[in-house]
């Protein structure tokens, strides 16, 4: 039989997390409810319900960084956090589909999501988010890039993810772009392919570039695919710094190239047409970036 526990602090919380370092952490459940398939959701663990912890819920600003503690709901970051927090942020979580869901999922749950690397994820992840870990005896901070090892999450027994941190740099450019349920996007060129079959998943690609005049300083791009690829090639991204906007057509072949035979060597299971459709918005991408300025 599974015991509930409610702490109302972060401390409480890390006592019993001692205590009890296989308890499920829950606050909405959302992830929980949706890989159930029976009409009532069993547990077969003890439950810490964090939801009553203020200190998880809360949104603080510095002149370098936003922190944002992990149980605060998606609806909250966005009302209170439209002003400061990057637009690219801010758009994939307007995104959030079905729009009810904004009321109900965390920030953390959708970082620790076990089995769904889902659009927040991947723009946390190219904006190069911090997350505070803690346990009863340990406090650090890393990056959110190395939760992960080979899509495993790395919390050991009794910690959890309490705050996010982002950094609140100048881009001269950031691009946020889906094609859900089906859709293509909607570019001026009409360059993608045509709707994919309904039941599949969202694709959704995301951009930070900085730039000298029209020098690339630094450039990050990511794919985020059915919610289960997230898909980046630092190598790609490190041969367009330093070049010049318009990107020269030769080398913007060759790099539409290159990442498309890292997606066919490292990703064989993604549909082919649903390859096009990255092939297409990063070609899309490469070509306008002197309008994106």
């Amino acid at each position: 039989m599974s015991t509930i526990f409610e702490p109302k602090t972060i401390n409480s919380l890390l006592r019993i997390l001692k205590k009890y370092p296989d308890a499920l952490i829950y606050s909405s459940g959302l992830e929980k409810i949706c890989q159930s398939r029976e009409k009532t959701v069993s547990f077969n663990k003890d439950i810490i319900y964090i939801e009553r912890i203020e200190e998880l819920q809360r949104m603080n600003r510095s002149e370098r960084y936003i922190e944002i503690g992990s149980a605060t709901r998606i609806n909250n970051i966005i009302e209170k956090g439209k002003n400061i927090i990057p637009g690219i942020l801010l758009k994939a979580m307007k995104n959030i589909s079905p729009p009810n869901f904004k009321n109900i999922l965390t920030i953390g749950g959708m970082v620790c999501a076990k089995r769904e690397r889902n659009t927040i994820f991947s723009v946390l992840s190219i904006l190069d988010a911090k997350l505070e870990i803690r346990s009863s005896s340990s406090s650090k901070w890393i990056s959110i890039n190395h939760l992960f090892n080979y899509n495993v999450i790395n919390l050991a027994p009794g910690e959890i993810v309490t705050k996010i941190r982002l950094y609140l740099g100048d881009y001269d450019i950031s691009v946020y772009r889906e094609i859900n349920n089906g859709f293509a996007l909607q570019l001026e060129d009409d360059s993608l392919p045509g709707p994919a079959s309904q039941n599949e998943g969202p694709i959704s690609f995301s951009a930070v570039v900085s730039l000298t005049k029209k020098n690339i300083n630094s450039i990050q791009f990511i794919f985020s695919v059915s919610n289960t690829f997230v898909i980046r090639n630092k190598e790609v991204e490190s041969n367009l710094e330093g070049q010049n906007i318009p990107i020269d057509e030769k080398l913007a072949t060759t790099i539409i190239s290159q990442f498309s035979e890292h997606l066919d060597k490292k990703y064989d299971t993604i549909k082919s047409h649903r390859k096009n459709i990255i092939i297409n918005t990063l070609n899309w991408f490469i070509k306008e970036l002197d309008y994106l300025i």
